[in-house]
């Protein structure tokens, strides 16, 4: 399976002041409930993954920095994130 990341490029408040996000190479993660731990993800790439029934249930770990400004005013941010799953190669 290929997974993308469609990543904001910051998070905002209703009134739209925005904080601006950033993600690196190393900020995703496949975790896996089984004995074969955690693989790691770009997030700025497709990550091909390989899925195996035996190996249970997964959780996608997402990390990244957000870089409010000095004078950013208080409030309620949001950013949506997407992540697409789709058969090797489509």
């Amino acid at each position: 399976m290929d997974l993308s990341f469609i990543l904001p490029q910051a998070m905002v408040s209703p009134s739209g002041a925005r904080i601006p996000l950033r993600f690196g190479t190393r900020d995703a993660a496949l975790l896996r409930n089984s004995s074969s731990g955690t693989v790691p993800l770009n997030p700025l790439e497709t990550n091909r993954v390989r899925l195996n029934a035996n190996q249970g249930a997964m959780r996608i770990l997402l990390g990244g920095t957000a870089t409010p400004a000095q004078d950013q005013p208080a409030g309620r941010y949001t950013a949506t994130i997407v992540i697409v799953a789709s058969p090797p190669g489509t």
